[in-house]
Order: C-alpha cells, then structure tokens, then sequence
C-alpha cells in the first residue's frame, strides 16, 4: 500500500473499547465528520477509517459500518464542502461535508486501490448541495442496483488532483494556484535559544502568544508559538500556511505583517510586531465611550481590511474584537488569519467556523457562506463597538444561534443612535445573505452607504493621515496594560515550549511542514 500517515485525532487506538467495536483493525482516520441525513439536517458523527471499514460511531457503538471496497465511487461538490461516497450492493450512500474532506478521500482511496486492485472513480458535480445524488437507505432497499453517479463528470483521483484550480480545492493546493500573490517566504533558520521569553498576552487552542526580547538585535517582538501536533491532529497546516503567506505578503495599512518566522520540532513560530494598544475587546470591557465619529473611524479601516482580502478571493471568518488591536497611533490592526479561506467568487463553503457569537445565519444553518459572511460579521462589531455588547448575546450558544438565525435587532433605548448608523446595521445584519449590504459588490457598496458620507474623511483615514480622537494610553511603565491579566499573570513555563515528549512522535510527520520552507 501506499504510505499513508496516520491521522488518529481521537486517539482511538489506545481506546479499547472503540478497539472492540472495530475489531481491533489498524486505524488511519479517527475524527469527528459531519454527515447531512434525508432532511438535510447536519449531524456531527465521529468517524474511524480503517484498513477494511469506514465506521460511523455513535453513544459507544457502531451505528455503520460500511466496507470500503463497496464504494463505487465519490460525487465532490465544486461549490461547497460536501461529498458523497457511493456505496455498491447493499451499501447506501453517506452525503458529508468537511473542509478537509482532500485528506479523508486520499486516505479511502488509498485503502480502496490496496483491496480492489483499482483507482478510486470521482464525479465532479457543478452544484452546492448533492443531495439529489444521494442513494439512500430506503432507495437502496428497493432497488441493489440504483446508481446516482453523474457519469457525464467522472475522473480519476489523479485527474482530480491535478486539475486546474477550477474545483473546490483545499487552502494548500489553492495557494498554488495564487502564488504569485504569496511571494515572500520570510523563512528563517532561527532557534529558539535566541529569544528571551518575558510575558504571556493570550492563549488559544492552537498557539501561545509571548511577548520576547530577540537577542540577536536586541529588540522586543510578539512571537506566535504554534503546536504542530495540534495542527496534524485537527488538519490545520494548511490553514497556517494560508495564514503565513497573507502575514508575509499582504502588506497594506491596518492588517499586521511577520517579520520572519521559524520552527523547531515540535512548534512554528511567527516573530510579529507589538501592539501595545491591545485589542478591541480590551477597548470595550474598559466601557470607554465610543461616538459615532470614532465608531466611523474604526468602521472605515475595518471595511478596507475586508475589501484587501476579498480582492484576492479570501475570507477571512473570523471578525471579532479579539483580533483587532489597536496600534500604538490609534489605528487598528487585523490580526490572526487562521480561519481565513480562499473561495472562488461563485463558490461557497459549508464549515462551521468562528466565533459563535459573530457567526452569520448561513455559516450556522450550514446552507454555505461566502464573502457576505465577512460583512455580517462586520455588523455585529459596529453594533458591539457603540452599545457595548453584540446583539445576539445568549450565553446558552443554542439559543443564541436561534437567535442570530430568528430573532431581530433590538436597539438599547439609553444611548441615542442617528437613523443613519441604524440602517448600516441592519442592512449588514439582513439574515438572507443575497439581500445583505455588501453582498453585490463588497466594499464599495457598502462605503456609498450614508453613514460614511456623513462625515468620514475616507481617504485621509486609509492614507493614516487623519489623528483619531482617541489614543491608547502607552506607559513605558506597565508595557502590557491593555491586555487581559488571566494571561499577563500567568507563569512562563518553558517546558510547553520545548516540548520534547513529541519530538519522536512528530518525526514521521516532518515532511508535512516542508512547504513552510519551500521558496
């Protein structure tokens, strides 16, 4: 067989009891998917690969199990996520959507190939949603021989692989296609030892960001310390290789830049600038008094942050004040693109992805979203920004996403807004995405709207000439007052750095990350 890399993220080979259900098969795939049943309802399942079986496993037992060498063959959407496997005999078909669905198909085909002594079948459909190519259950128990593959697309996986970018392609195989926009490597073969690490500002599920002084130059840098065991176990290289190359390449007023990064065995790390501002959300819990000026200034430099990703096909996805901080001159800088994704104009994904509370309609309903996410997003900052909290604002995330999908905007009563601002916002939070502000033609649609002819001296406010009215305080003193203390308090420990305990069980994945290094 072909190597394949193992991709157990559930860690299922030391769960014995999954072992039992699977009858001890080797495991190359463990994870969670999401199948879309009859009704086109979205329901997460967690999923085992093995050398024989795809197992659909649910509350502890096998809910499927479906042998893959029964599958004739594999529908992929061009416009969204979604794919169907193709069950033969008296296997049904599975229609399930993944934004990393590449990784999964590679690794059935491959097992497929090994069993049957032959190449995997793919039918490349022009539609979003495949759910009339779907043979389900009940079809297939009236008729063995029901095939709904449209054999007018067929391809190998070669075929599919090689293909001219017209599909739906994954970040990875996209950047190719966009290279000549990502240009600058900014790679570095640093180590680690050259950095004195001073303060903690924030931790994620995938990094730690530090603040550090570089001994080389003696200059103080903010550092992006990234678990590369995180992001094979959540498929997410791609996502910061997409994320590396807008850092290194986009260089435009309001979204940050790397000034080289560098990695160890076990982590990638971004050397960007320092913010001593903080973010927006800081700017918010502080309750200090934004008017309709400053909220204008700060939509301005929002609005074109978007319009530069956009204009070369990428979402960003991931708009909230957490990743807006605000620059030692009181203009903003957009920050961490980890959930960024570059889409064709007339394509749309299917991921659940961002911030619940900044999610639009469509990215939760999982109908597919696309740029007009990024404006309703937009929305909820301005909405936030000037009352202090976002609209939608359940702590129960369940309610809250009726909420955003249901309910509409309520304006507090205690602060006065001009009819102006309230129409921006409730154009940009129209739940039908087609009818949003923004929709039609992005940016400039959006910056013709009244409110920003009220005077919004727009072109001073891109050229950074124009001195916002408020500033951070900036005190040599106390350099990380504008970030959040659960963080700033916290102890170094270098140990979570280092991490020698995974070096032996990255080594079989080193060559994942050689497109980092790749000119």
């Amino acid at each position: 067989m072909e190597k394949l890399h193992v991709f157990d993220n559930l860690k299922s080979e030391k769960d014995n009891l999954i072992k039992s259900l699977i009858n001890n098969e080797k495991i190359f795939f463990s994870g969670k998917i999401i199948k879309i049943n009859k009704r086109g309802s979205q329901q997460s399942r967690i999923f085992i690969i093995t050398e024989n079986n795809l197992y659909n496993i649910e509350k502890n037992k096998v809910n499927r199990k479906f042998a893959i060498n029964k599958i004739q063959g594999i529908s992929i959407s061009k416009k969204s996520d979604q794919f169907i496997l193709h069950g033969s005999e008296d296997e049904y078909d599975y229609l399930l959507t993944d934004p990393n669905r590449y990784l999964i198909i590679k690794i059935l085909s491959t097992i497929y190939t090994e069993k049957t002594g032959k190449k995997m079948v793919f039918s490349i459909i022009n539609h979003r949603n495949l759910s009339n190519y779907v043979v389900l259950k009940s079809d297939r128990k009236k008729n063995l021989e029901l095939n709904k593959i449209d054999n007018n697309n067929l391809m190998s996986i070669d075929e599919y692989i090689q293909s001219n970018g017209n599909l739906n392609l994954n970040s990875h195989e996209k950047l190719n296609h966009y290279h000549n926009l990502f240009n600058n490597n900014k790679y570095k073969n640093e180590n680690i030892e050259n950095f004195n690490f001073i303060k903690i500002l924030c931790k994620g599920s995938t990094s730690t960001i530090y603040y550090a002084n570089y001994k080389i130059d003696n200059n103080n840098y903010v550092l992006k310390v990234i678990d590369k065991y995180y992001l094979i176990s959540n498929y997410l290289i791609d996502q910061i290789y997409l994320e590396k190359n807008i850092l290194s390449s986009l260089k435009k007023n309001f979204i940050s830049e790397i000034y080289f990064y560098f990695m160890t065995e076990t982590k990638i790390i971004f050397v960007l600038p320092f913010y001593q501002g903080g973010d927006l959300l800081n700017f918010i819990q502080k309750k200090i008094s934004i008017d309709e000026d400053l909220l204008r200034f700060y939509a301005v430099q929002i609005a074109y942050m978007l319009n530069e990703l956009h204009k070369i096909n990428i979402m960003y996805r991931d708009l909230k004040p957490e990743n807006l901080m605000i620059n030692n001159d009181g203009y903003l800088k957009l920050i961490d693109f980890g959930s960024a994704k570059i889409i064709e104009n007339d394509e749309l994904s299917c991921s659940l992805i961002g911030n619940p509370y900044y999610m639009s309609p469509e990215i939760i309903s999982g109908e597919g979203h696309n740029f007009s996410t990024d404006w309703w997003s937009f929305g909820i900052i301005l909405y936030e920004l000037f009352f202090g909290v976002p609209p939608f604002n359940d702590k129960n995330l369940e309610r809250n996403f009726d909420l955003i999908r249901n309910c509409n905007v309520i304006f507090p009563s205690n602060k006065f807004i001009s009819k102006e601002l309230k129409d921006l916002i409730l154009k940009l939070l129209e739940k039908n995405k087609e009818k949003r502000l923004g929709y039609k033609n992005g940016y400039s649609e959006i910056i013709q709207h009244q409110f920003f002819k009220n005077g919004a001296n727009i072109i001073n406010i891109q050229n950074k000439s124009l001195n916002p009215s408020y500033k951070p305080n900036i005190n040599s003193d106390n350099l990380f007052e504008n970030f959040d203390e659960i963080y700033t308090n916290l102890d170094i420990n270098m140990n979570d750095i280092y991490e020698s305990d995974k070096i032996q069980s990255l080594q079989k994945y080193e060559s994942l990350f050689e497109i980092f290094i790749k000119k």
